[in-house]
């Protein structure tokens, strides 16, 4: 049976995945993984040793390779070319009068895909926006509403104790949080 990992990506995602191929992999790795419609870059968070039974709704995909010299330009370019997407992607939310805040931008490592993080305090009707995106990225886009806990764990922080958020670096699933008076 092929070894289990957990791999990280950009904004604290983290995922696992099969090492079907064998690769020598150690931890802190960039290696390139199979995902649903192409392929994406991560860092080997850990190597699953022990076994684990995994919710029925997560099936880990394909780790493919271990990252080369090509692989961390693309990285490289793609970091860049999130950064210079600021700039178009608030002025289409401006133009189109949303009431949204732009979060995060990820490119797919293979650019099939390019993701627009939002917040936003209603629902928001962004099928305009996403066919202008579209005409200018010429890629596959996808908007995906996060909340303010989300926020939090993409951009990362301290918190009042001085450690990095618990939401960024240990919390896996956020529970409600209730009030009581």
């Amino acid at each position: 049976m092929s070894d289990l990992f957990l791999v990280g990506f950009k904004g604290n995602r983290k995922e696992y995945y099969y090492n079907n191929f064998h690769h020598s992999l150690n931890q802190g790795d960039l290696v390139i993984v199979q995902v649903d419609r192409g392929e994406d870059c991560g860092n080997i968070l850990q190597h699953v040793q022990k076994k684990i039974t995994l919710p029925e709704d997560i099936t880990p995909s394909t780790i493919l390779r271990p990252a080369n010299d090509e692989d961390r330009a693309i990285l490289d370019e793609n970091r860049i070319a999130e950064d210079d997407a600021w700039p178009t992607a608030t002025k289409l939310i401006d133009k189109h009068e949303l009431e949204m805040k732009l979060v995060d931008i990820e490119y797919q490592h293979d650019k099939n895909k390019v993701t627009f993080f939002f917040t936003a305090d209603h629902r928001v009707d962004f099928r305009a926006l996403v066919r202008d995106l579209a005409s200018e990225y010429k890629t596959r886009i996808e908007l995906r509403q996060i909340g303010v806990r989300d926020e939090a764990k993409r951009i990362g922080g301290f918190g009042i104790c001085g450690l990095p958020q618990c939401c960024a670096s240990f919390l896996q699933k956020f529970e409600p949080i209730c009030r009581v008076l």
